[in-house]
């Protein structure tokens, strides 16, 4: 980790930069309107990050460590509160860099992160959904699925699910207020809703239950409104790496 990654300047860029691109889409955003934003010279944020692309790179890198850390605690027992809990910080852990997701494949085909990288975040989340559920058979909380569908697919269906989710939130209007809460609980009722026909006794009651009683911090999923005619606007990129 480098020294200034610490800072309190440093730390404000990386929120306040996820914040945009997750309104407007990372394509929109150039780093001199983050600095506009932040009320700061663009000397001060090209200080941290000198391109764009560092800037998405300390993103990303983020986003890959919150995910691989919130996997590594998910819960191998079939208890269905800590099923819930895992589910709601993975796909709160997303929808709070939602606009990375959002913006793969300007992030793809712009050079600023190889689709190699979406892959392999995919993939692990994938893999752990899997070894997390295939106990959940073997239990007899849920049925075998009948080939020639398995396990992976399914679990493929609930991630998918949730990365069009995140995509198709972005077409709310932007004055609809959203609690962060009311988003990640979708998510989840969304995925109860794929596996349900495959679990059996009363283990979907007890899902459903668990999603009531989540509780999370006060957060607000508003999107900002869009900057006045008069200010300057947001403007894309001009180069694969722009400023």
């Amino acid at each position: 980790m480098h020294e200034e990654e610490g800072s309190k300047t440093y730390v404000g860029i990386l929120n306040r930069s996820m914040q945009l691109f997750n309104d407007f889409g990372i394509e929109s955003v150039s780093i001199f309107r983050v600095a506009e934003s932040l009320d700061i010279s663009p000397g001060n944020l090209t200080y941290h990050f000198k391109r764009k692309k560092d800037l998405v790179d300390a993103l990303v890198n983020r986003l890959e460590r919150q995910m691989i850390n919130g996997l590594r605690d998910f819960p191998y027992r079939s208890d269905a509160k800590s099923f819930v809990q895992a589910y709601a910080e993975l796909f709160g852990i997303s929808w709070q860099h939602r606009g990375i997701f959002n913006s793969a494949p300007y992030l793809i085909q712009s050079g600023l992160v190889t689709a190699s990288r979406f892959q392999l975040l995919s993939s692990h989340v994938i893999t752990t959904m899997i070894r997390r559920t295939e106990p959940l058979i073997s239990e007899g909380f849920m049925d075998t699925i009948p080939p020639p569908y398995d396990v992976k697919m399914l679990m493929d269906c609930v991630w998918w699910q949730w990365l069009g989710w995140l995509r198709i939130n972005q077409l709310r209007d932007p004055e609809e207020h959203i609690s962060f809460d009311e988003i990640v609980k979708s998510a989840i009722d969304h995925c109860i809703f794929l596996v349900r026909p495959y679990m059996k006794k009363d283990y979907p009651a007890k899902l459903n239950r668990a999603v009531q009683e989540l509780e999370f911090p006060v957060q607000n999923a508003r999107r900002p409104k869009r900057p006045d005619a008069s200010r300057s606007k947001l403007t894309p990129p001009k180069r694969a790496l722009g400023a």
